[in-house]
């Protein structure tokens, strides 16, 4: 007997747009049956479901004919092949199904090996290590992979332990030599690199050894020797290009060294790893900007920051180009970036420091510099500065503190001279003549010292001292000087050689300006000439006329002034 109809609307396994009028009867037992009408539709579905089932099995017939060791041999392929990103893929994916595959391990070490990423190969050999003990062939990548991360203290701490016995000796003393050299172990590397050496006098690594060696000694010339006995055996060889390139650069060589890399690019193969080529065109950027060729530097920064968007070393270039492009702006902001992310990267500190110096943000200019020299107490320029820095934040004992802690201050007249100003502002008046009159006595052709000990003589009341300095050989030959003695002569009353210096100084070519004109009138009216004293100070206001002391001067300018 027909109980109910059932209307059900939508998409049924997947079929789309397809209405089903589904009518359940019940028959005399009560079990539902369905009608002819629908019978129909099941067969419909039934041919769907059949479909998408032969269709899974075709699928799944196909993988299992890629089976873990034809993918293996498939990855084999690829990294023999040079194709190193998809061997990593395929050995990714085999290790997904099957994680304790050490061979597809190993293999994927390798390739990370080829493509300079050291790291991710330590890992993965680290990995093997837990479940056997690792084959020559491993521990020959676990050294590669150490020193691809310069992690030479690992290398000579195991290699000291007797490790890598298995492992082809001619490269474990190529891989140990170079550290020892890393490590300033220059005679432990030479030995070992000589030995190679003369096991094989055509050893490129021994060579190159030998130069990285001689350059830390700075026999720069015996490090070309080497290198150029290196390309006597391989023209072809990149690495060799790339040191002749940095010697150079040493050397100031500026443009040998851009050939040098240059030709070093030009030389890397097809797939070899990235890392290699990043590393010299960073040298090749370096050495470009030092020579101020900022359009070629420009290019080959360009290209760096395109591949590796978020190197903040890559940053760290940019923001030095466009400051070398006198774009400081855009530099404080890259650099405060780059410090942000990496806030111990010196050189970033550093250049940020003397930005916000020329900028006169003092205050974090001093906050960064002060990082900078507790870190590298050596850089003498970068303890200049700050030293000047906190003078002009007035912390002039801080200032004295630093300076005098500066190694060989006694050799560096600029050093010198900011001790004596520091100690003079910091109330240390002995100490700044002592420190001033050894500056002068260092430089005597430099005038403005003498000036700065002549003025510092001044504001303690020695004139005769100060008078002595300015009119020294060499001195007084600036409108400052001259202006600083024919002052000396007010305060001895010596209004006549006053007098002589002030014309020399308003005949002077630049000497028509309002402070001269001043201290003119200020000549005039010690001697009691007022209306002389009156026409200067007109003549300062007439060059100036926000001229400040013109307009604080006692002197009436008006004729009708009682004063006269």
């Amino acid at each position: 007997m027909n109980i109910s109809h059932i209307l059900f609307h939508g998409p049924l396994y997947g079929l789309k747009n397809i209405n089903v009028d589904l009518t359940l009867d019940i028959n005399s037992s009560g079990d539902p049956v369905m009608t002819q009408a629908v019978s129909t539709i099941k067969l419909q579905i039934s041919s769907t479901l059949i479909y998408i089932l032969v269709l899974l099995l075709f699928i799944s017939a196909c993988s299992l004919g890629n089976t873990e060791a034809e993918m293996l041999e498939a990855a084999k392929a690829s990294l023999s092949n040079g194709e190193y990103s998809k061997a990593i893929i395929e050995l990714k994916t085999i290790l997904q199904d099957s994680s304790d595959n050490n061979d597809a391990r190993q293999l994927l070490a390798s390739s990370y090996i080829k493509t300079g990423d050291g790291s991710s190969a330590e890992k993965e050999i680290n990995q093997i290590s837990k479940s056997t003990t690792l084959t020559s062939e491993l521990q020959l990548l676990l050294l590669a992979s150490w020193d691809m991360q310069g992690k030479h203290k690992e290398i000579l701490e195991e290699y000291e332990k007797g490790k890598f016995q298995g492992v082809e000796q001619d490269y474990v003393r190529g891989v140990v030599s170079n550290s020892y050299v890393s490590e300033q172990m220059i005679e432990k590397g030479e030995a070992l690199a000589k030995k190679n050496l003369d096991l094989d006098p055509n050893s490129v690594r021994a060579l190159r050894v030998l130069a990285k060696a001689s350059s830390i000694k700075e026999k720069e010339d015996l490090a070309l020797d080497f290198l150029n006995r290196a390309l006597a055996v391989d023209a072809e060889n990149y690495n060799v290009w790339h040191d002749i390139g940095l010697v150079n650069a040493k050397l100031q060589n500026h443009l040998k060294a851009v050939d040098a890399l240059k030709k070093a690019i030009s030389l890397l193969p097809n797939g070899e790893p990235a890392r290699q080529k990043f590393m010299i065109k960073v040298a090749l950027v370096q050495v470009l900007l030092y020579m101020g060729n900022l359009d070629d530097g420009g290019h080959y920064l360009k290209e760096l920051k395109a591949k590796h968007k978020k190197n903040y070393y890559i940053s760290y270039l940019s923001g030095l180009h466009k400051y070398l492009l006198k774009q400081y702006d855009a530099s404080i902001d890259e650099l405060s970036e780059v410090h942000t992310n990496i806030p111990g990267h010196l050189p970033t500190m550093l250049l940020l420091g003397a930005l916000h110096y020329s900028g006169n943000n003092y205050e974090q200019a001093n906050l960064l510099l002060t990082r900078y020299v507790y870190q590298v107490p050596t850089h003498l320029q970068a303890r200049k500065l700050l030293g000047e820095i906190k003078l002009r934040l007035d912390k002039p004992k801080e200032a004295l503190s630093l300076l005098q802690s500066t190694h060989d201050k006694n050799r560096d007249v600029e050093i010198l001279t900011m001790i004596g100003l520091a100690a003079s502002q910091s109330g240390d008046y002995s100490q700044g003549v002592e420190y001033l009159r050894r500056a002068a006595e260092s430089n005597p052709e430099d005038t403005r010292i003498r000036e700065e000990l002549a003025q510092l003589y001044l504001s303690h009341g020695a004139i005769d001292e100060a008078i002595t300095e300015l009119e020294k050989d060499g001195s007084g030959s600036s409108d400052r000087g001259n202006n600083l003695l024919a002052l000396s002569y007010i305060k001895k009353q010596d209004y006549k050689s006053a007098r002589r210096i002030s014309d020399k100084v308003l005949s002077s070519e630049n000497g028509r300006i309002a402070n001269n004109y001043y201290l003119r009138a200020m000549i005039e009216l010690a001697t009691g000439n007022r209306s002389n004293a009156r026409k200067y100070l007109n003549d300062a206001l007439t060059v100036n006329a926000e001229y400040i002391p013109g307009h604080c001067c006692p002197i009436n300018i008006h004729e009708n002034s009682s004063l006269d």
